[in-house]
């Protein structure tokens, strides 16, 4: 039965109240259609979309800063880019949550997951997405590509909202996501620098660089909840992490789980290659380290691909373009690839480096391909031959010695370098290379290549021992005798044994370097290899105010010389034996020796042996009370040792200098002088030298009235001889105390 007409009317007002008063339909007259009115449109809370914040988020203050700063000046669109892990979603989520009331109509998310494994989401899909959160229903959303795109510039236009679109790979998956001009604000996170977002849409781009070392130690202390009180191991965490914040979030939680000691956690990460394993979390593989680089290192170009897992040979910190180029070829394609995807960065002056974890991952991909191997020969060949060349270069007396110590290289290839023409140009490549020429030495060895372990720590001595990087010349050595002995040659394990007395003899290791050159002596039969290690005993004996011997010792070093044609070992030897006659007061034999040893090195062309010779000599004139002349030699051997790098040499001849000065009457000269060489002995850790120049300062300030810092100077130059058993610098601050004026009548 059909309801009568006042059910039907009642239920047809109860319809319109649900509706909001409006009836469905009006009573229509004959003929006459009439169609129900629009919806009321309802009133919906604006998307909030965003994830929740990073708990216990640390540091970035001033990107957050930049970041404001850029959206204050107008920006409309901003790349936030970076390597993985390293807290761009963080930083992106967090600033929104900050500036939520500078967008009242709503804050967007989509994930377009560029780095994942699985499919990326398509522009397409995103669209999608966001038209739904925007109130557009899924039966209204356009099929096209194009026609989404513009349905959703339609909607935005007027909005003062938020999109932040995490985890972009490509710009083709994110221009379809922006809106039109207006009042809309983007922020984009990548692992790309997306260049064309900022050529094509006129993007700016905020770099996310590693946590500072102070942020890194700070997240650590706070995500462990202040439950170690070990602030190294702290400090060494974070160094191992790379200062990334998800894998300081991992190990963090790794070591709650275990419930060890920090230090132990620390001990066990100390193997970059087994770190990526211990900071796997095993169940996610959003926030396993590993897996997380693989989906970087999945969306190279095969080229990008290879050079990224050769990369993993390279054992040293950063590397540059001749270092690239001798290890994969020209790779400056695949260069700019890994730079846009931030697997490696850029340094200001043009290297390029990997944080340890994308290292580690590296060098786990080169464990398995077959190019490994010989990359690793073209590297060592590269680096040994322009080591090779930039040590000639900057000591040509050295050549000789260098070709006896090492021998030709003859499977060296015929590969692009550095120019190495000039002193200064290969002190620059030596200081920037100085810690991949020692890292890939002690590769070498370990990685049984020993031989050209041993030829770059033989190649790198002067360097390194002009330089005083004496951490630097024991690792090399230490590594170095190691390959020598593996490869049964007694000659070059002299030379290194010599090498390494050398070293320690300059830290005033006496004892050590006494019986490291007694048994070069006695491990080879090799002239020239012996006549070195006699030469420096002999010298090590005339510190040590042992002078006979001495003379002995460099007497034998000069005829084994003589007979293995080594002229720069004569002239060395000839000068160390003038300086012992001259402190056993023969004065004429001892500017005999002195005088042929000027002779030779001129013939040989080697300025830093003529300085040190010209030094003596100025002693010798000093000595005999001639000091214009002992000025004049210091001055020159001054000169010739600033102008090829030998700062050891150059305070020797500061303090002969300053010594001149003094005896001339000239007591502020004398004393500007001495500071500087004192400094530089202390720079070096030339602690011979650091004695023989404070006792020349104490007596300069004794001699200008200046008793207290005189009496300072000679109690600290004793100190310093007794420790090293410098004979001659002990008796002499001995002797420059008892004619210091005591303090009390000081002035």
């Amino acid at each position: 039965m059909d309801p009568g007409p006042e059910l039907t009317a009642a239920h047809e007002k109860l319809l319109a109240e649900d509706r909001g008063g409006l009836p469905l339909s009006a009573p229509a007259g004959p003929g006459v259609a009439v169609s129900p009115p629009p919806p009321k449109a309802r009133t919906a809370p604006p998307p909030a979309e965003l994830p929740g914040e990073t708990a216990g988020f640390t540091g970035r203050v001033a990107e957050m800063s930049d970041l404001a700063g850029i959206i204050d000046a107008g920006q409309r669109i901003v790349v936030i880019s970076g390597t993985a892990g390293v807290g761009k979603t963080s930083l992106a989520v967090r600033w929104g949550h900050r500036a939520r009331d500078r967008f009242p109509d709503g804050q967007l998310y989509a994930d377009l997951r560029g780095y994942h494994p699985e499919q990326p989401v398509a522009a397409g899909d995103a669209l999608a997405g966001l038209l739904r959160s925007l109130g557009l229903p899924a039966d209204q959303i356009p099929p096209g590509l194009d026609e989404r795109s513009a349905r959703l510039r339609s909607l935005l236009a007027g909005r003062r909202m938020l999109l932040l679109l995490d985890n972009a790979a490509t710009v083709e998956q994110v221009r379809p996501l922006l809106p039109g001009a207006g009042s809309c604000v983007v922020l984009v996170t990548s692992r790309d620098s997306l260049a064309g977002l900022v050529a094509g849409q006129g993007a700016d781009r905020l770099e996310l660089d590693l946590l500072p070392l102070t942020d890194a130690v700070a997240l650590v202390g706070r995500l462990l909840r202040s439950r170690t009180g070990d602030e190294s191991a702290v400090t060494a965490l974070a160094v191992q992490c790379a200062r990334l914040p998800l894998a300081l979030r991992i190990a963090a939680e790794l070591a709650l789980m275990r419930g060890v000691p920090l230090a132990d956690l620390v001990g066990e990460l100390s193997d970059r290659h087994r770190r990526l394993d211990l900071l796997a979390t095993g169940g996610d593989p959003q926030t396993d380290v590993g897996v997380v680089l693989s989906w970087s290192y999945g969306h190279l170009p095969p080229p990008a691909a290879r050079l990224f897992r050769l990369l993993g040979v390279h054992p040293g910190p950063d590397i540059d373009t001749h270092a690239l180029t001798a290890l994969c070829g020209d790779s400056r394609p695949a260069v700019d690839v890994l730079t846009r995807a931030h697997l490696i960065r850029r340094t200001d002056n043009d290297r390029f480096v990997l944080h340890d974890l994308l290292r580690a991952y590296a060098a786990r991909l080169a464990a398995t391909d077959d190019e490994a191997g010989p990359a690793l020969d073209r590297l060592l060949h590269y680096y040994r031959l322009a080591a090779q060349t930039a040590a000639e270069t900057m000591y040509p007396a050295e050549r000789r010695r260098l070709v006896d110590s090492t021998g030709p290289d003859d499977a060296v290839p015929d590969l692009p370098g550095p120019r190495l023409d000039t002193a200064a140009r290969s002190l620059a490549w030596l200081d920037a290379e100085r810690a991949n020429l020692v890292a890939t030495a002690v590769h070498a060895e370990r990685h049984g290549r020993p031989e050209h372990t041993t030829a770059l720590t033989l190649v790198l001595l002067r360097y390194v021992e002009a330089g005083g990087h004496h951490d630097e010349a024991a690792t090399l050595h230490t590594h170095a005798l190691r390959a020598a002995a593996r490869l049964g040659d007694p000659r070059q394990e002299a030379h290194l044994e010599t090498n390494f007395a050398v070293i320690l003899a300059q830290q005033g290791r006496y004892p050590e370097a006494e019986l490291r050159l007694r048994r070069a002596a006695a491990t080879t039969t090799d002239p020239a290899a012996r006549a070195r290690a006699l030469g420096n005993l002999g010298h090590l004996h005339e510190r040590q105010g042992r002078y006979a011997e001495a003379a002995a010792l460099l007497g034998e070093a000069i005829d084994l010389c003589r007979t293995a044609g080594d002229a720069t070992g004569e002239a060395r030897a000839l000068g160390n034996l003038g300086q012992v006659l001259l402190r056993q007061g023969h004065p004429d034999e001892a500017a005999d020796r002195l005088g042929a040893a000027v002779v030779i090195n001129r013939r040989i062309g080697d300025a830093v042996g003529e300085a040190y010779a010209l030094i003596s000599l100025a002693h010798l004139a000093l000595r005999r009370g001639e000091h214009e002349r002992a000025a004049a030699l210091s001055g020159t051997a001054l000169t010739l040792c600033r102008g090829n790098n030998e700062p050891g040499g150059e305070g020797y001849a500061l303090n002969a200098l300053g010594l001149a000065r003094l005896r001339a009457g000239d007591h502020d000269t004398a004393i500007d002088l001495l500071r500087q060489a004192l400094v530089t002995f202390s720079r070096l850790g030339e602690r011979a030298g650091e004695a023989d120049a404070g006792n020349s300062l104490g007596e300069a300030l004794t001699a200008a009235g200046r008793f207290g810092p005189a009496r300072a100077h000679h109690r600290s130059a004793l100190t310093l001889a007794t420790e090293i058993g410098d004979h001659h610098q002990r008796e002499r601050a001995l002797r420059g105390l008892s004619s210091v004026v005591p303090p009390e009548s000081s002035r």
